[in-house]
């Protein structure tokens, strides 16, 4: 019998003829930009994955469209500078809605886009009660 030639657990497999050539190191692949639309898009649908958020009305009273925030990006480098209009449901407690608001569209940003948010301003713009049960 012939001994068996299997790599040991966990082992990098042997490199051979067909074997793929290894990547090139990070700083060598090429960079990936992000336009600041897309941050902005980012929060946006970030914002509204809370259940206290409600759609915001456009400038022109409603006629154009409506969603879930408004949001302008201003950007140095890879740092984020966030500043985003929402909407409450009301009634809410709205110091801890626009910090949990914050929390989740800092995250969501950072792990979505690779940037890095310096800082998320909320403002509540707009509180939104609830129907009425008749």
């Amino acid at each position: 019998m012939t001994p068996s030639h299997t790599p040991a657990r966990g082992a990098p497999p042997a490199a051979g003829p067909h074997s793929a050539p290894s990547p090139a190191p990070p700083e060598k692949r090429g960079s990936t930009s992000v336009a600041d639309r897309v941050v902005e898009r980012v929060a946006c649908a970030a914002a509204a994955e809370h259940p206290s958020t409600r759609p915001v009305a456009d400038r022109f009273g409603g006629l154009v469209g409506r969603g879930a925030a408004r949001a302008e990006v201003r950007r140095g480098g890879s740092r984020v500078a966030l500043r985003l209009e929402i909407a409450v449901a009301y009634p809410a407690a709205l110091a801890r809605t626009a910090e949990e608001v914050r929390a989740h569209v800092t995250a969501t940003v950072e792990a979505l886009t690779g940037l890095t948010v310096h800082s998320a301003d909320i403002e509540i713009v707009a509180l939104v009660p609830a129907p009425r049960v008749r």
